[in-house]
């Protein structure tokens, strides 16, 4: 069983793997003490504090003690020390042309690891990995879609998803000015949305799209997501 490694003592916890038993140690570190957190290889969990804890004993503080911030090794780790910390998941949003890319035709190499790239993207939300986000554009753009099968499997994915967005006057304007910078019209609304539900990335396969500098998200195809996200 690994342990938290704090300044001055270790506490039992559950495996890295077993998050469902944590709880209450999340509303505690949390709670009394601000914190960065990594973990060697061996499933060790270690927190750094900003500061020390309450009621410390002083003859425990080390003098000009460094705080760094640390790296984690792996992206199941980052994943495990999110949920343990409170910290926010990754927030994905799909454009529909990502959406449609597996009924598209899969004869071209690109396409082909594209679809492989976006299902698996969708597995890891399945699993609790990432989050999915969804707006009043996407709702839309896949009712025009004439084959119902696939608007029916893509319309699905809105109940998993843990943002939503209606329209509003901040989407439109952001949409404007993106327009005004090139963006095609449903390629600007989902855009803004993303970034209006704070996204962290905008993922597509529309490669006109992701040439375009938009500094508020990281807009790339779902390879490049996971060589980014996946591969350390």
């Amino acid at each position: 069983m690994p342990y938290i490694s704090t300044t001055h003592e270790r506490v039992s916890v559950p495996s890295c793997d077993d998050i469902s038993g944590v709880s209450s140690i999340r509303s505690c570190l949390c709670e009394n003490f601000p914190l960065f957190a990594t973990t060697n290889g061996n499933g060790t969990i270690r927190f750094l504090f900003s500061q020390y804890p309450k009621q410390e004993d002083p003859s425990l503080r080390r003098a000009n003690r460094p705080i760094s911030r640390p790296t984690l090794s792996s992206p199941r780790q980052e994943h495990n020390l999110r949920l343990l910390c409170h910290l926010r998941l990754l927030n994905i949003y799909y454009d529909n042309c990502c959406f449609n890319r597996p009924y598209d035709e899969q004869s071209q190499l690109k396409i082909r690891l594209e679809t492989e790239a976006k299902i698996y993207v969708q597995q890891r939300i399945i699993d609790g990995v990432y989050e999915l986000a969804w707006s009043y554009v996407m709702d839309y753009e896949n009712s025009l879609n004439p084959f119902l099968e696939r608007r029916d499997r893509i319309s699905l994915w809105k109940s998993k998803a843990k943002g939503f967005c209606d329209e509003n006057e901040t989407i439109l304007i952001k949409a404007e000015f993106l327009r005004n910078g090139g963006v095609k019209f449903f390629d600007s609304l989902h855009v803004a949305c993303s970034i209006f539900l704070k996204c962290d990335y905008f993922l597509t396969t529309d490669d006109r799209l992701m040439k375009k500098i938009i500094p508020e998200i990281r807009v790339i195809d779902p390879i490049e997501f996971i060589r980014r996200e996946e591969i350390r």
